[in-house]
């Protein structure tokens, strides 16, 4: 089962986009600070490591963990997501941030390669099949004693 264009019409359209978060950075809002607060308290990363947060939504985690690692990919199906994150990306002061738009069923990345996966908000939105090849998938990119972090 593959992401129908239903599903992701419903993802481009989500109600945060009803607001211009062009004006404001994200994280800054008081929920996303408990977010961030919460998911540091499962694993922060180190400096030497590469950060993936898969399902990135408008980049929170990815601006949150930039500052404390070697390097943070954010990864949406979401064109419109990350559209939003490369303009906050371009009012900020990161050079070791990138996002990508890819199906997170077949990320077009290299085995072994992250040390972190971040999925902060993606599992609860997949079907049980999707839900498996995204396991797999982490699987396969995670290095070998890597971290997944749901």
């Amino acid at each position: 089962m593959k992401y129908t264009t239903k599903d992701k019409t419903h993802y481009d359209e989500n109600t945060y986009f009803n607001g211009d978060v062009r004006v404001f950075t994200y994280q800054e809002k008081s929920f996303q600070k408990y977010r961030i607060s919460k998911v540091l308290q499962i694993y922060t990363p180190s400096r030497n490591e590469r950060v993936l947060d898969l399902g990135c939504g408008l980049g929170t985690f990815c601006f949150a963990v930039a500052p404390l690692c070697r390097e943070v990919m954010g990864l949406d199906s979401s064109r419109e997501n990350i559209d939003l994150c490369n303009e906050l990306l371009a009012k900020g002061n990161y050079s070791n941030i990138k996002f990508v738009c890819s199906d997170v069923q077949d990320i077009q990345l290299e085995s072994e390669s992250w040390d972190v996966i971040i999925c902060t908000h993606l599992f609860e939105h997949q079907y049980p099949k999707i839900f498996e090849r995204v396991l797999d998938e982490c699987r396969r990119i995670l290095k070998k004693g890597g971290k997944l972090v749901i």
